[in-house]
């Protein structure tokens, strides 16, 4: 598997006891603790014990390189006395409990008062400690997970030196047909889930394309839910019908959108393209759409029904084996009018249990449990019911990624707390087996009805056996995992530093600790709901991620959506992540109570005895205690395990418990807020004239132009001013790019514009709208492209036109050239001017005279002072021949000669124009 920030965004979660400073105390006092470290190139860096490495070799060897508190001697656990717990028979996990013993260096401690402070974190004399031991339980889940870029950056990085990302992720929409009254009919609608579902049509196409009369009966295995049928029918077409929606059809007529040679008929006997005649491949859903749905009412059934059923829609792996529903996807969505599209590459390298990917997936498929699982899931963590509570769990996201600033690419790191949504997989799938029958009806399959969906719906007891047997499987799967691949079958391989360092490096078999099972689009909209002004969530789509998608990338496309409205679409990634609970438990202290000599060894040994420091009661030492009984028997005859006998001065014993855990965590990968959007239309042509009568009239004849490439046009208003911000935020815009497509719905309007004085912005004309002319033709649906506009204006006035045209969405076309007509009247006849003026011509330069009137002569003389000799350099004594070079022409600060002006001349009748480049050169003829 590719990693690094050039193939994605790279998020590393840590639980907040694994940082220093946490209340895990004994965890900073081994040095086997996160921190937070800063670069001025790179920003907020995730550290292992600043910067360690954790061993000095191999892990398998456990040569450790921890930095012990300046008070520790040294801290270890008893492997050989370690013990497995009894659980309950409803507990999965296994729970193992290590002793652990922590030597105080002698050297650095005055007395048992003080060690006793060192210990339990409290004050003594002018120190006050952090503490060695914290009693309490916590919880170490890390894991890493690989973020898709978002589109806009990875546009952003491909166009700097930075290679383009290969993982990606993309909310964008396509709109390709204006259909008026489906979209007027929608906008009415008070729940989305009652606009139809462009998959919907797939699964009615899938029915007619996999008819399979098995038994001779005339019944077709493939069923579809008949609500769902119901509701696509409306009770008026029949099955057949329904399944041709998506077929398309011969027909003469030019199809409304831009054709292919694909949209073209081939002649039977030419085997050459028909140029008249066409495969319109929308055309039945257009009228469906058009006719149908909206002037047919939705039946009581599904009226009633399908409002609650489509909260959630699932795609599991059943999408796949019969009707291609999401292949065939990919090609048939160009015959809906328009949909929100998301896609973003799956997580398939990940493992839970095993070097192989997708181990846990292929048990949960295996066992026919992916209904049920993905069902649960859903009611887990939407928290319809009981099945496992969610817990926030409390982490550190550190998040490394390239980005442009300034054309620049740069390497950024992050690091933020977080509040990762999880639960407990087992406990989850306990419940599933505890629990066989529904709960919850809101929710859908995608796709046709199969024995497995029924029976992870069905609410009567009568599919228990399915369910129960399906749940107890995958728990035995999970069972393997936890008691063969965690601890290897043996208890004596788990150390006590490993507990505490399987957090170290969360890359060091990361694919086989942690597995994304699934992934869930959520979509709001609406009006706020509650006093954060959040919006309410309007469906959920959850994808199971066992299925084998298309190169491994999610496409998914979302009809059920209003035109210019807005959704906030939000992606999340389920993944099983294996981590460990532990506890730190029964503490007890030694305090001195003599001193042995041992001549033999010439060694001179401490008495001592363990207490608790609640109590301050004797208590039996925890790590070794059979052993140095034994050792010390002679000295000690009337010892109990409370007294021990060693070079140590001081000494702290408790237990480690732990258990290993798998959770599911919500991982957040992506959030947009978009609306679908027409694009602009293209320009307006404007040809002026006048009507030569005594009418005053002045004319504009205004073509619509063909569509070439352009930048979003100028706003004339704050509305239209965020519409650009919605349609280039939509589309993934980067600074300079330019719209590609054309308008989709017709030219329908054109604005003039008209001012009496001369603006100085065109900004200046949004206060001035004169006439709104509609291209409509009477009773049909089609327009005009071209349109003549007549205007009545006073003579010897001057007026300022500016036209722009609007589509369908009244979204603004580009707008036009500045016209400044006049109508003169010279006593004798009237004629019309036209000058056209453009952006940088409305900005005067001031104390200038841009103008100047004149009638049949021009005469263009230099000033007398470009003329006059200059002879300060000139030596009159001298010679004329020697003294020619000296002399210069002109006297002015600002000479002419060599430089180039332009006058321009416009004709008042006319109004055409003449310019003239006019050069001074100054020629020696000396």
């Amino acid at each position: 598997m590719a990693s690094g920030t050039d193939y994605s965004k790279v998020a590393t979660f840590l639980d907040t006891n694994l940082f220093s400073g946490s209340a895990e105390t004994f965890r900073t006092a081994m040095g086997a603790y996160w921190d937070i470290g800063s670069s001025s190139a790179e920003g907020e860096i995730l550290q292992f014990a600043e910067g360690q490495s954790a061993f000095f070799v191999d892990y398998l060897d456990r040569v450790y390189n921890l930095t012990f508190n300046t008070y520790m001697e040294n801290a270890k656990g008893n492997m050989e006395t370690t013990v497995k717990l009894e659980t309950s028979e409803d507990v999965l996990a296994p729970a193992y409990r290590i002793p652990v013993r922590i030597t105080g260096d002698a050297s650095k401690i005055q007395n048992d008062k003080e060690w006793k402070a060192i210990v339990l974190g409290r004050e003594y004399g002018d120190n006050s400690h952090s503490g060695l031991y914290s009693a309490g339980t916590f919880q170490s889940t890390p894991f890493r997970f690989y973020v898709p870029y978002p589109k806009q950056e990875t546009k952003l990085l491909a166009n700097s030196t930075a290679p383009e990302p290969e993982q990606q992720i993309e909310i964008s929409y396509n709109y390709q047909a204006y259909l008026e009254e489906y979209e007027n009919y929608i906008s009415t609608l008070g729940d989305e889930v009652l606009i139809p579902n462009l998959y919907f049509f797939e699964i009615f196409k899938g029915q007619k394309d996999n008819l399979n009369d098995v038994d001779g009966d005339g019944v077709i295995t493939f069923e579809v839910d008949p609500n769902i049928a119901a509701f696509g029918s409306l009770g008026v077409l029949t099955d057949e019908e329904l399944s041709q929606l998506y077929d398309p059809e011969v027909t003469s007529v030019l199809p409304p959108y831009q054709i292919t040679l694909d949209d073209l008929t081939t002649n039977t006997t030419t085997t050459l393209p028909n140029s008249t005649e066409y495969s319109d491949k929308s055309f039945h859903m257009r009228n469906y759409l058009s006719g149908t749905y909206v002037q047919t009412p939705m039946p009581p059934s599904p009226a009633a029904t399908v409002p609650n059923i489509l909260r959630n829609i699932f795609f599991d792996e059943v999408v796949f084996e019969t009707g291609q529903l999401l292949e065939n996807m990919q090609e048939d969505k160009s015959k809906f009018p328009y949909f929100i599209k998301i896609n973003f590459p799956l997580d398939v390298f990940t493992s839970l249990g095993g070097a192989t990917p997708g181990r846990f997936k292929t048990a949960i498929v295996d066992n026919n449990f992916s209904q049920k699982f993905m069902k649960t899931l859903k009611e887990a963590f939407l928290e319809e019911t009981p099945v496992a509570p969610i817990e926030n769990i409390a982490m550190i996201k550190g998040l490394e990624y390239d980005a442009v600033s300034n054309n620049l690419v740069k390497g950024v790191r992050t690091a933020q707390p977080a509040a990762v949504k999880s639960i407990d997989l087992l406990e989850m799938l306990t419940n599933c087996y505890n629990n066989y029958n529904s709960e919850t009806a809101n929710c859908y399959f995608m796709g046709e009805t199969t024995d497995a969906r029924e029976a992870s719906m069905s609410d009567d007891s009568s599919r228990r056996y399915e369910n129960t047997i399906n749940s107890i499987n995958t728990l035995n799967y999970l069972d393997k995992v936890l008691q063969v691949y965690l601890t290897k079958g043996s208890v004596a391989t788990v150390a006590m530093e490993e507990i505490l360092l399987a957090a170290e490096d969360t890359s060091v078999q990361v694919q086989q600790s942690m597995e994304t099972v699934a992934y869930r689009i959520e979509k709001l909209g609406g009006p706020p709901v509650s006093d954060n002004f959040a919006q309410p969530a309007l469906q959920n789509y959850w994808f199971f991620n066992g299925a084998t998608y298309p190169d491994n990338i999610l496409n998914f496309y979302d009809s059920q959506v209003k035109y210019g409205t807005d959704y906030t679409y939000k992606v999340y990634a389920y993944v099983a992540v294996v981590g460990q609970k532990y506890e730190y438990s029964d503490l007890r202290l030694t305090r001195q109570i003599g001193v042995y000599e041992d001549s033999a060894k010439k060694q001179v040994n401490q008495c001592l005895e363990f207490y608790d420091p609640n109590t301050e009661l004797p208590v039996s030492q925890l790590y070794d205690t059979q052993a140095t009984l034994d050792t010390y028997a002679s000295i000690l005859p009337l010892g109990t395990d409370a007294q021990y006998v060693g070079p140590e001065h001081y000494l702290a014993d408790f237990y480690l418990t732990w258990s290993p855990t798998v959770k599911i965590m919500e991982v957040p990968i992506y959030s947009k807020t978009l609306q679908v959007l027409d694009n602009p239309c293209s320009n307006v042509d404007v040809i002026p004239y006048q009507v030569l009568n005594d009418s005053q009239k002045v004319g504009f004849v205004l073509n619509y132009e063909f569509f070439v490439q352009n930048s979003f046009p100028y706003t004339m208003s704050p509305a239209e001013t965020q519409l650009k911000i919605d349609y280039q935020h939509a589309n993934d815009f980067i600074p300079g790019e330019q719209i590609t497509q054309d308008s989709v719905s017709k030219a329908r309007y054109i604005e003039v514009y008209r001012m009496n004085t001369k603006p100085s912005s065109m900004g200046d004309f949004s206060q001035h709208l004169h006439s709104r002319i509609d291209l409509r033709l009477p009773n049909t649906k089609d327009v005009d492209n071209i349109a003549n506009f007549v205007d009545t204006i006073p003579t010897n006035k001057t007026f300022y036109y500016l036209f722009r045209i609007l589509n369908e969405h009244r979204i603004p076309s580009h707008i036009s050239e500045i016209y400044e007509t006049t109508l003169v009247n010279d006593g004798s006849y009237k004629y019309a001017t036209f000058n056209t003026l453009f952006q940088e011509d409305l900005q005067e330069d001031l104390f200038t005279e841009p103008t100047k009137a004149f009638k049949k002569l021009m005469h263009l003389r230099p000033n007398a002072a470009q003329l006059t000799f200059a002879t300060a350099d000139v030596d009159f004594g001298e010679s004329a021949a020697t003294q020619v070079g000296e002399l210069a022409v002109g006297t002015a600060d600002d000479l002419i000669w060599g430089k180039t002006f332009k006058i321009r001349l416009t004709s008042k009748k006319t109004g055409k124009k003449i310019d003239l480049n006019i050069t001074y050169n100054l020629e020696n003829d000396i």
